[in-house]
């Protein structure tokens, strides 16, 4: 059932009722698996920085998933065209995945590295520009 904006079924019936509606509640913190992108870098010697080709219209959030002694994950928000990962383990084995539209990955993806990367249907093909 859907209620006017802002209502819930308890402020409804507390307002026949005539009692006072509660007090609204904050809205929840944002989950720290999404968190707010930092500002976009252009290059980390500790970490991977994937820029998207001009017109790539595809995805919000990406993650960079890291497999070896020392296991990473991070999620983030593009910023303009970009996103940072720092803290990016010596030799691991990562793969980029694009969150937000059709799922699309590209891998191996090594620490040091800036990658562009452009995304066509659920393929992404990323180069190396360091």
């Amino acid at each position: 059932m859907r209620y006017p904006r802002g209502m819930t079924l308890l402020t409804l019936l507390l307002a026949c009722a005539g009692a006072p509606a509660p007090e609204p509640q904050p809205a929840a913190a944002a989950s720290t698996a999404a968190q707010q992108a930092p500002p976009p870098p252009t290059s980390l010697a500790d970490g991977v920085v994937i820029w998207l080709a001009p017109g790539t219209h595809h995805d919000s959030k990406v993650e960079l998933v890291c497999m070896g002694d020392a296991p990473y994950r991070e999620r983030f928000d593009l910023s303009q065209g970009r996103v940072g990962f720092p803290g990016v383990p010596e030799g691991a084995d990562c793969t980029v995945y694009f969150k937000g539209g059709a799922p699309a990955q590209f891998a191996p993806v090594r620490r040091g590295q800036v990658l562009r990367c452009n995304i066509v249907g659920t393929t992404a093909t990323c180069e190396d520009s360091t």
